[in-house]
């Protein structure tokens, strides 16, 4: 029996980044069960290594970023494991959104279906201009049960079009329609750039702060504010790597982080309450 390939290759980048290689041996990454698993599992890790800020997902493969479920493991899944095997990526794209760490995916190729997904649950999103984006799943008679069927039409109308018809979008065309914020000749040196230029940024509050923009406006603002008043400005203070680990080698940094932690799981609980009084 041939031993597990290794799905994801990882090297450090620099301004505290890590690059994961998806995929090993010139072949795309497939999203089985396993792999799926195996990324739920690794975030956790990444997530506790310190002094990571950012990852860039790159591909091993020329013509493809990732090819999304594996249809064969799909044909053979009974209903219930079919419902799970859903689940089981909407919680991993979930985590992705909810994780600290500034995601970014360097596209290069072709991305379609679940690979179109775990895309969007990233952060930041770069492709080479000969890039390819599609949810084949109307011409096969699939609807996908990652997240693509609510992301995609909040995007623009091409997300719309994208779910019925099943057609590709280039580069240009994802970027027009909001799937991507940029196409770029080299996505990973570019997203170096874009890295070394916000040093400076707390990436988890800039990434919190995201969040929020799900709310209402007026509680969205509130709770910005309360960020606000919690961390300092991160462009004004300079909260960098640097500056958190000096903060916690004074015994102060664990302290602060608790504290926010707090406040900021009151102030969702407290968010959440209103809109469900609202509605």
């Amino acid at each position: 029996m041939k031993p597990a390939r290794t799905p994801l290759l990882e090297a450090p980048l620099p301004n505290h980044g890590l690059r994961v290689t998806l995929g090993g041996a010139g072949r795309p990454l497939t999203l089985t069960r396993d792999v799926m698993a195996h990324l739920g599992e690794t975030l956790v890790r990444w997530q506790h290594r310190p002094g990571l800020r950012w990852i860039a997902f790159v591909s091993s493969h020329d013509t493809t970023f990732l090819a999304g479920a594996d249809f064969r493991q799909l044909r053979n899944l009974s209903p219930c494991e079919a419902h799970e095997f859903a689940r089981m990526g909407q919680d991993l794209y979930r985590a992705f959104r909810n994780s600290p760490l500034w995601l970014v995916a360097c596209i290069h190729g072709a991305v379609m279906g679940g690979g179109l997904d775990f895309a969007l649950a990233c952060d930041y999103r770069l492709a080479a201009p000969a890039s390819r984006f599609s949810h084949p799943g109307p011409r096969l008679g699939l609807l996908t049960g990652w997240g693509g069927t609510v992301t995609l039409p909040r995007k623009t109308a091409a997300g719309t079009k994208a779910l019925l018809r099943g057609d590709p979008l280039t580069a240009r065309e994802a970027l027009s329609a909001g799937w991507i914020e940029e196409v770029a000749a080299d996505p990973l040196r570019t997203a170096l750039r874009r890295a070394r230029a916000s040093r400076n940024l707390d990436l988890r509050l800039v990434k919190e702060a995201y969040r929020f923009s799900e709310l209402p406006f007026s509680l969205a603002a509130a709770a910005e504010r309360r960020l606000g008043d919690l961390r300092r400005s991160p462009m004004r203070e300079g909260n960098s790597p640097q500056r958190r680990r000096g903060a916690e080698k004074r015994g102060r940094g664990k302290e602060r982080q608790e504290g926010w932690d707090r406040e900021g799981a009151r102030w969702k609980t407290r968010c959440g309450e209103t809109e469900r009084r609202r509605a």
